[in-house]
């Protein structure tokens, strides 16, 4: 079957025939595979000419979703059909990519596909760029509205002369669908990253009560973060993170006695829709295939200049880093190649 015999097919039709889903893999290594695959194939570098629109932050979402399915493959036996119906872009992040001419042209067609959903009114169209694509509300009902990506376990308020706490559903209700940090550095210059995302979980007193929200220690935590030029973070910074997790016992409030280490895995540059994705508490995961998304003009989040950026965490449990020094990899890694190639047929 030729390109131009799928012309009038649908997204689901074109993945059935033409594309193979790595979730098919059958070994004993499968789960390794999977991973791997995952995290080093990238979509093949196509132009605004070919698809008839801007492909940068589809192709650098469709790696960042990638990249969050290989840490969720344990999670991931729950049946996400009707998701991937709804969004076949979740689909389409499952499967295998090849790099033959005809796989190529499978990809150029898909893109259009993928990208006429969000119904553009020109080739560029903001609703195009990684932001305009990451949040539409077809993405958080089909993606981010899983329960191990919500931030929110719950809120609670007292008088602020009151002994006891009460759960505040109405705060519950308002935020639940609040899933990403916003952090301003403009706003806070004498505050650390660290502190300003902690500060969401803050006791803050408000109209003479005291409220606080509960953070749910999400499988991923999201922070949109505005870079403050004059003082940008080291990466050392923003790499690891320690993240309270407040909970009661009994009527008494432990808002900030227990934490959890939360590692970066991605950083996507927002002005450029560049992206660099990470090993927790590890260095850089360099692919040796090209696509602008991950390569192109250097960028850094030390740079001293305007920006902003959207940064993905990851858990990490104690027995994963150990005594492992928290500053040991840099923000960049140098090329290295793929090591080996899987077999899916």
């Amino acid at each position: 079957m030729n390109s131009s015999s799928f012309e009038n097919m649908d997204l689901a039709t074109i993945l059935d025939r033409r594309f193979r889903d790595i979730r098919l893999l059958d070994s004993e290594s499968a789960r390794a595979d999977m991973m791997y695959l995952l995290r080093y194939q990238l979509p093949p570098s196509t132009s605004a000419a070919e698809v008839g629109y801007y492909t940068r932050g589809l192709d650098c979402l469709l790696i960042l979703i990638r990249l969050l399915n290989s840490f969720l493959i344990p999670l991931s036996s729950d049946n996400h059909e009707d998701a991937e119906a709804a969004n076949p872009m979740l689909r389409l992040a499952w499967q295998n990519i090849a790099r033959t001419e005809s796989a190529v042209q499978d990809w150029i067609k898909v893109k259009a596909l993928v990208l006429e959903m969000s119904k553009p009114q020109s080739v560029r169209d903001s609703k195009l760029t990684f932001e305009g694509l990451v949040f539409t509300q077809l993405v958080k009902d089909t993606f981010w509205s899983r329960k191990e990506f919500l931030l929110f376990r719950g809120f609670a308020t007292k008088p602020e002369d009151g002994q006891y706490w009460f759960a505040d559903k109405t705060a519950l209700a308002n935020q639940m669908d609040i899933n990403t940090i916003v952090v301003d550095a403009n706003e806070y210059e004498d505050l650390s990253f660290e502190k300003c995302v902690a500060r969401k979980f803050d006791l803050h007193l408000i109209g003479g009560e005291w409220n606080i929200a509960l953070c749910a220690k999400p499988y991923v935590l999201r922070v949109r973060y505005t870079r403050n030029k004059q003082h940008p973070p080291s990466f050392k910074e923003i790499k690891n993170i320690w993240v309270p997790i407040g909970h009661f016992e009994g009527h008494e409030l432990k808002a900030t006695e227990k934490q959890a280490l939360y590692s970066l895995v991605a950083a996507v540059f927002l002005d450029t829709d560049q992206i660099h994705v990470y090993e927790p508490m590890g260095e850089q995961i360099v692919s040796d295939l090209r696509n602008p998304a991950t390569r192109g003009k250097p960028w850094s989040v030390e740079d001293k200049e305007d920006g902003s950026f959207m940064l993905f965490y990851v858990p990490v449990s104690e027995l994963e880093y150990g005594n492992l020094p928290l500053d040991t990899f840099p923000e960049v890694t140098e090329h290295r190649g793929m090591g080996f190639d899987i077999n899916l047929e």
